[in-house]
């Protein structure tokens, strides 16, 4: 009696398990199998080439390469749906199932980005969403987490792929306040739902604007920090006196701007003056690479590169009842990136 009422028991359970198993389920299985063997019937608008498309174009946004996925359209099917099938009657691997009568009727007629992009747009979000789930592995290593937990995140990732493709955010919201209920039950409530997209739109989300072009560079003036002097005639024994100074990028990635050099707080006394140019009506071929010999006091640019720029200061002559000197601090222009 005993083991009579075991076996009872264990057939009513079996049958409240068969009883139990969502007849979705099993329609998505049929559906599968009826479109694989290529006898399912053709439907208005959303060819699985197209969601294919789309699901690729979400993938590749946000730099995923999922593993193959089938997308089966089944129409009075549970609406999009995901799952991952390891059974002896089906290829294993990873479905998207789509109910084309109701795609039509949340998104529009057509989901091609160039003949209506607002579908487009929102079929991103619900294809993101069942994305989401496979990616997550929600039928596999996840299975156990709870429902709504799951769903949530899937509503994140929605609102990821949405932001990486550049679709804007009140495309999102329109949708999910559409779609979710004020109340949570294995799906969050409409305000969850939406608080969680917008935190992964946020996350990846990916300007449709030309972005600004970079800021110009600034421009500063270094100068030596003590001026420099030279002194020839009279008492100075020397009948030719010389002084240099290089000045170089003083921030980083600077570079000084050639032909940028010069010099300030001269003070001076002499005649025959050169300010790193000839007077004019002399030739300046023969005096520009050294004007020292041909002028009393000056200054030069020896070196002009954007690494540095050397200016040479002097002062001549050959008089001992005469003095003549310059001296200046020497200037340059630099730039660098802000």
């Amino acid at each position: 009696m005993i083991r009579a009422a075991v076996i009872v028991l264990h057939a009513m359970v079996l049958l409240q398990l068969i009883v139990a198993m969502p007849q979705q389920a099993i329609a998505q299985v049929t559906c599968i199998q009826t479109y694989l063997s290529a006898s399912a019937d053709k439907s208005l608008g959303f060819a699985p080439s197209d969601v294919e498309s789309l699901v690729t174009e979400i993938a590749s946004a946000i730099a995923l390469s999922p593993s193959v996925i089938t997308i089966v359209p089944c129409n009075g099917v549970g609406k999009v749906q995901s799952n991952y099938y390891e059974r002896a009657d089906l290829p294993k691997g990873d479905y998207i199932l789509y109910d084309p009568t109701w795609l039509r009727e949340v998104v529009g007629p057509d989901i091609n980005t160039a003949r209506k992009k607002e579908s487009h747009d929102e079929a991103v979000v619900l294809f993101g969403h069942q994305l989401g789930h496979l990616l997550d592995r929600d039928f596999t290593t996840n299975k156990d987490l709870p429902r709504l937990e799951k769903e949530t995140r899937a509503d994140r990732f929605a609102g990821c792929a949405s932001g990486a493709l550049g679709i804007k955010w009140e495309i999102v919201h329109d949708l999910l306040s559409r779609i979710r209920s004020d109340i949570e039950t294995d799906y969050p409530s409409r305000d969850h739902s939406l608080a969680a997209a917008k935190a992964g739109f946020d996350r990846c989300l990916r300007s449709s604007t030309t972005p600004p072009p970079p800021a110009p560079p600034r421009t500063i003036i270094v100068q030596s920090p003590s001026p420099i002097s030279v002194s020839s005639g009279g008492s100075v024994s020397d009948s030719e006196s010389r002084a240099a100074k290089c000045l170089t990028p003083s921030k980083p990635n600077g570079q000084m701007v050639t032909g940028s050099g010069f010099v300030t707080a001269v003070q001076a006394t002499g005649s025959y003056l050169y300010n790193n140019k000839s007077l004019p009506g002399r030739d300046a071929k023969i005096e520009s690479p050294d004007p020292v010999p041909y002028y009393n006091i000056g200054w030069h640019v020896t070196s002009d590169t954007p690494e540095g720029i050397c200016i040479e200061v002097f002062a001549r002559t050959s008089t001992t009842d005469t003095n003549v000197n310059y001296t200046a601090i020497v200037a340059a222009k630099e730039t660098y990136p802000q």
